[in-house]
């Protein structure tokens, strides 16, 4: 993902000019969303293995997770500072696409680190992360549908990564309904939506040989869950289908 996408303007020769946060925009393209995704995805796969093996505290993913930090702050701030740049980018599909991945990041951050110092704080944040990623991905699908761009692998972050909102919710403590809708939208995205990457994939060269292809491989993750989202998922949705079915039928 960080390779993904190139910056939207270019720096001009009037840049020593501009304030320091215009620099600071022009040396930060919109891929630095990206870096800070691949780090806390980093951050997952050894949770996961300290989960599975066992040890001491689970350090490294701490440490992965403020290294994202450090990387999506900058870019927030630079991007606040410059908001024509911002709206430039809101306008192209590729790089609307790294905003996905920004308000990914914005979620992790707030269930790992912000969680520690307080858990109602963390909860408002994924809240408002979980209505941002719903945002994004109507204004993501319009942009598409106004510039005709089919759908590839670059769609992944602001429609079928959705399910990230079912983790953090479920880890911050939402309510149940709201983060099992969040998967099961997700889930229907990515029945809708990969078929067609993957067909693009196989005839396009220039789909092909785009960077993206890699994200494509992060989405085993919707299809088979964590034994923890797993359970809680069959808790909420498997039992409540079966007993409203059987309540049904026994009073019809």
């Amino acid at each position: 993902m960080g390779l993904l996408l190139q910056r939207a303007h270019p720096r001009s020769s009037a840049a020593s000019t501009e304030p320091a946060a215009a620099s600071l925009s022009s040396r930060l393209p919109s891929a630095t969303a990206g870096i800070a995704l691949g780090l806390c995805g980093a951050g997952s796969i050894l949770s996961e293995l300290h989960q599975l093996w066992g040890g001491p505290a689970d350090g490294g993913t701490l440490v992965l997770t403020w290294m994202a930090a450090a990387a999506w702050l900058p870019f927030s701030l630079s991007r606040l500072c410059r908001r024509r740049v911002l709206a430039a980018e809101m306008l192209v599909p590729s790089q609307i696409a790294s905003y996905g991945a920004w308000q990914m990041v914005w979620q992790f951050l707030s269930l790992r680190l912000v969680y520690l110092a307080s858990p109602t704080a963390a909860r408002v944040l994924v809240a408002v992360g979980q209505a941002l990623q719903f945002g994004l991905l109507v204004w993501f699908l319009a942009a598409c549908r106004r510039t005709r761009t089919a759908p590839e692998p670059f769609w992944n972050p602001p429609t079928v990564n959705v399910a990230v909102s079912t983790v953090a919710g479920i880890g911050v403590g939402l309510p149940a309904g709201f983060s099992v809708g969040c998967f099961v939208l997700a889930l229907c995205l990515q029945l809708a939506l990969v078929p067609w990457q993957v067909w693009r994939t196989s005839v396009s060269a220039s789909v092909s040989a785009s960077p993206a292809v890699a994200m494509m491989q992060a989405m085993h993750s919707a299809v088979i869950p964590r034994a923890p989202l797993r359970a809680y998922v069959v808790d909420h949705v498997v039992h409540n289908v079966v007993h409203h079915t059987v309540h049904h039928t026994v009073h019809h």
